[in-house]
C-alpha cells in the first residue's frame, strides 16, 4: 500500500510538472555531452596537432561541470520547494492520519528519486545517441569524414552525470523534506497564502527603477567601450558585471509604480483587467528577486548561444594549397621523392619572401638603407575617404605600426604560381608596376573593402624617386599554409626588381615550397584522410626528426580553426542551453505554482459567474507579462552583450569576421525569442488545464 502510494504520487508529480521533468532530461543530455567531449571525433582529430590547447580545453570541463551543478541546484531547489508548498495540505493530512514523520520523510525522498531515476533512464540513452550523432555530423561538415569512427560510451561521463544529479537531488530533498516533516499538521493544513505584502513607498520604488535603468545604461556603455578584456581592463569588467547585475535587480524592484499606473487605467472598465493586474502586481512585485535572477540567466543564455552559433558559422580557412615545406630545395625534393610523396602533387612551386631594405627610424635616429620608399599617396587616399572602421584600422597599421615603412616583399612569378595552382587567372605586372598584398586573415574590420576601394584611384609609390603604379588588384591569398607566418601586408614586385632587392640583402630571404595534391588522390581517400596518411609518411623521414626540414599541412590549419570552434563555440553553446532550460523552467514553474497558490481566487470568480474563457484570458495575459518582463530585459542586454563578446573576447582568428558574428548573433537572439514564445504557449496550455481543474473542483464542492 505504501509503495503504491509512492508510485501514484510520483506519477502525479511528473504529470503536473511535465515541463520540469523534460528540463531535467535536457540537462542530463547536456551534462553527458560536455563530459564526453574528449570522445568526439573532432577532438581526437585535433589532439595530435593542438595537444596542449586541447588539454587546456578539457581541463575547463570540470569547472563547467561544477558551475552547471550550482545552477541546476538553483532550479531543483526552487522547483521542489514550490512543489512541497503546494502539497502542504496533503502532507498535513498524512500526519493527521498517523503517518510517522520518518516515514513521510522517506516517502518524499522516494517519490522524487523515482522520477529522477526515470529521467536518467530516458535521458542517458538519448544523451549517448545525441553525442554520437553530433560527433558524426561535425566530422562530416568539417571534412574529416566518418571513416575510422568508433561508437563509444563514456562511462566517466555517465558516472559524473548520474552522481552529480543524484547529489543535487539528495541535498535538496534532505533540506526541504526535513524542513517540511518537522512542521506541525496544523501549520501544514493552513490555507495557502501568497505571503505578506511588502511595504514600500512609491517614491522609493520609483527611485529603484531610475537607479536600475541608469546602472544598466552604464553597463551597456562599459561593454561597448572596453575593446579587450585583459588584465588592464579587469576593473572595467568587474564594473560592468556589478552595474549590470545590480541594475537588473533594482529595475525589477522598481516596477511597482508601473502596475499602480496600469491599475488606475483599468478603473471602471469591464472584464477581469483589474484582477489580472493585481495578480501581476503581487507575483512580480513580491518575487522581483527571483525574476531578476531568471532574467540574468536568460541573458547568459542569449549571449552564449548567440556567440556560440555565430562563431560556429564562421568561414573555414581558405583552401588553395595542401602543404608548405621549408628547407634547402635539393634536400626538400630529395626527401619527398624518397618517401614517395612527391608523385602525389599536381603542383609544387616556390614562395620567396624578403624585406625591402629602406630608410628606417630606429630610436629617433635614421638608419639608411638601399631604398627610399614614399607611399604618401596611399595615406592621402585613405584620409580622403569617409570615416569608417576600415579606414581607422588601415591608417593605424600604416601610420602607427609602420607596416609599409620596412615592407615585406614577394615575387610576382611566385604569386602567379599560387594563383594558377588555385585555379585563378594570373596577374601580369609591368616593370614600373607593383601590387599591394594584404593577408585575408588580418584584413577584417573593413580593411579589405577600404583597400580595394582606394586601389581604383591609380595610386603611385616612389622607390628611390622612381614612380611605380599600384595595380588595381589586391593580392590576398595566404602565401603558405602556416597562418603563423602569413604576412600582414607586403608589396608584390616584378621579378627583376624583387631579385635586385634580394641581392642587396641576401641574408634576409626565406624560401618555402608549396604543394597541391592531385585530384585523383583527394577523390580516392578524401582530403583530410589523404593528408593524414601523407603526414604519417613524412614523420618517418627527416621532416619528423626536428631537423632543418619542416612542413605544415592544411590539416594543421583546419585543426587550429576547429579548436577555436570547439573552445569558443561548443562551451558557450553548452552554457547557453543549460541557462536557457533553467531560466524557462524556473519562470514557468514559478508562475504555475503561484497560480495554484491563488486558486481560491479563481474559484471565487467562478462563484461570481466568471466563465472559463474570461479566466483563461486573464491567465494567458498574466503569463505574457510574466515572460515579457524578464525576457525583454535579457534581450536588450543580450544585444549589447554580443557586441561586448565580439569586442573583448574573440580570438584573433574570429576577430576578422567580427561583423559577421554580430549579425548572425542578433539573428540567433531573434530565433531564441521564437523559442521563448513557444515555451510561453506551453505554459499557457498548462495554465488552462489548471483553471479547468479549479472550476471542476468548485462545481464538485457545490
Amino acid at each position: 500500500m505504501f509503495y503504491s502510494l509512492i508510485k501514484r504520487n510520483s506519477r502525479a508529480n511528473r504529470k503536473e510538472n511535465s515541463i520540469y521533468f523534460v528540463s531535467m532530461i535536457i540537462a542530463i543530455i547536456a551534462f553527458y555531452v560536455i563530459l564526453s567531449l574528449e570522445n568526439m571525433d573532432v577532438i581526437r582529430f585535433i589532439k595530435d596537432m593542438e595537444s596542449d590547447a586541447v588539454h587546456k580545453l578539457l581541463s575547463l570541463v570540470p569547472a563547467l561541470y561544477v558551475f552547471s551543478l550550482c545552477v541546476i541546484f538553483f532550479l531543483v531547489f526552487f522547483t521542489t520547494r514550490y512543489q512541497m508548498e503546494r502539497r502542504n495540505h496533503e502532507l498535513g493530512m498524512y500526519l493527521m492520519l498517523g503517518m510517522k514523520r520518518s516515514r513521510l520523510f522517506f516517502m518524499l525522498i522516494a517519490e522524487d528519486l523515482l522520477n529522477t531515476f526515470l529521467s536518467l533512464l530516458i535521458g542517458l540513452p538519448m544523451a549517448v545517441l545525441f553525442s554520437e550523432v553530433t560527433s558524426l555530423a561535425v566530422a562530416r561538415v568539417v571534412g574529416i569524414g566518418i571513416l575510422g569512427h568508433k561508437f563509444t560510451i563514456s562511462m566517466t561521463g555517465i558516472l559524473w552525470t548520474v552522481g552529480g544529479l543524484l547529489l543535487v537531488k539528495l541535498v535538496t530533498l534532505v533540506i526541504l523534506s526535513g524542513r517540511t516533516v518537522h512542521k506541525e499538521p496544523m501549520d501544514l493544513m493552513k490555507n495557502s497564502t501568497v505571503g505578506r505584502e511588502k511595504k514600500q513607498r512609491k517614491t522609493e520604488s520609483f527611485s529603484c527603477l531610475v537607479a536600475g535603468v541608469m546602472l544598466l545604461i552604464a553597463a551597456y556603455g562599459i561593454g561597448l567601450a572596453v575593446r579587450d578584456f585583459t588584465l588592464m581592463s579587469m576593473k572595467l569588467l568587474l564594473g560592468l558585471l556589478l552595474c549590470g547585475t545590480t541594475g537588473t535587480f533594482l529595475f525589477f524592484q522598481g516596477l511597482y509604480p508601473f502596475f499602480n499606473y496600469m491599475m488606475k487605467k483599468q478603473k471602471g472598465k469591464p472584464g477581469l483587467g483589474s484582477f489580472t493586474l493585481r495578480q501581476l502586481q503581487e507575483s512580480v512585485f513580491l518575487k522581483n528577486g527571483s525574476l531578476a535572477v531568471i532574467s540574468l540567466l536568460a541573458l547568459i543564455s542569449f549571449c552564449c548561444m548567440a556567440f556560440g552559433i555565430s562563431s560556429a558559422l564562421t568561414e573555414k580557412p581558405v583552401h588553395h594549397m595542401d602543404y608548405t615545406f621549408s628547407g634547402e630545395e635539393e634536400k626538400v625534393k630529395k626527401t619527398l621523392e624518397e618517401s614517395g610523396v612527391m608523385e602525389k602533387f599536381q603542383a609544387f612551386y616556390p614562395m620567396h619572401t624578403s624585406n625591402l631594405d629602406t630608410d628606417l627610424m630606429v630610436s629617433g635616429e635614421l638608419e639608411k638603407g638601399f631604398y627610399e620608399l614614399d607611399y604618401e599617396s596611399i595615406l592621402r587616399a585613405l584620409k580622403a575617404e569617409k570615416d569608417s572602421e576600415g579606414k581607422e584600422n588601415v591608417l593605424y597599421d600604416f601610420e602607427k605600426n609602420g607596416f609599409l615603412s620596412f615592407p615585406d616583399i614577394l615575387c610576382i612569378s611566385d604569386y602567379n604560381a599560387l594563383l594558377k595552382a588555385a585555379g585563378e587567372s594570373e596577374i601580369p605586372l609591368k616593370e614600373n608596376e607593383m601590387m599591394l598584398y594584404a593577408s585575408s586573415e588580418f584584413s577584417g574590420g573593413g580593411k579589405k573593402e577600404i583597400l580595394k576601394k582606394i586601389l581604383q584611384e591609380d595610386l603611385k609609390v616612389y622607390l628611390n624617386g622612381e614612380p611605380y603604379t599600384l595595380s588595381r588588384e589586391l593580392a590576398e591569398y595566404d602565401i603558405v599554409t602556416d597562418s603563423a607566418i602569413t604576412l600582414t601586408y607586403a608589396l608584390v614586385l616584378p621579378d627583376n626588381l624583387f631579385w635586385e632587392a634580394v641581392s642587396k640583402n641576401e641574408n634576409n630571404v626565406s624560401t618555402y615550397w608549396n604543394g597541391v595534391l592531385k585530384e585523383s588522390v583527394v577523390r580516392e581517400q578524401g582530403l583530410i584522410q589523404a593528408i593524414s596518411g601523407i603526414n604519417h609518411k613524412l614523420n618517418e623521414t627527416a621532416f619528423g626528426e626536428q631537423t632543418e626540414l619542416t612542413y605544415e599541412s592544411y590539416v594543421e590549419n583546419i585543426g587550429r580553426h576547429l579548436f577555436y570552434i570547439i573552445a569558443e563555440s561548443y562551451t558557450t553553446l553548452y552554457l547557453g542551453v543549460i541557462s536557457l532550460v533553467i531560466a524557462n523552467t524556473a519562470l514557468g514553474t514559478q508562475y504555475l505554482m503561484y497560480q495554484r497558490q491563488t486558486g481560491k481566487r479563481y474559484q471565487t470568480l467562478v462563484a461570481l459567474g466568471g466563465s472559463y474563457e474570461a479566466l483563461s484570458k486573464s491567465g494567458r495575459t498574466q503569463i505574457r507579462w510574466y515572460f515579457l518582463l524578464p525576457v525583454l530585459v535579457a534581450c536588450v542586454s543580450a544585444v549589447f552583450g554580443i557586441l561586448s563578446f565580439t569586442e573583448g573576447l574573440l580570438s584573433s582568428y574570429f576577430e576578422m569576421q567580427k561583423n559577421h558574428i554580430i549579425f548572425v548573433g542578433i539573428l540567433v537572439i531573434l530565433v531564441i525569442c521564437v523559442v521563448e514564445y513557444l515555451y510561453m504557449m506551453a505554459v499557457m496550455r498548462a495554465s488552462d488545464r489548471t483553471i479547468r481543474e479549479l472550476m471542476k473542483r468548485k462545481r464538485e464542492e457545490d
